[in-house]
């Protein structure tokens, strides 16, 4: 093994077939993508 991927149950965003996974990774996009809405009109203001 050449340790590139974690042998352990980490889920990659976007591809896993888990439902917590796929809402957890959802949640914070929607949250990262919410938080870089209001700083660009606090920018323009």
């Amino acid at each position: 093994m050449l340790a590139l991927v974690p042998l352990s149950g980490l889920p990659l965003p976007f591809l896993s077939k888990g439902g917590t996974a796929l809402l957890s990774t959802l949640a914070s996009l929607g949250i990262v993508l919410n938080v870089s809405k209001y700083q660009q009109k606090i920018i323009r203001s």
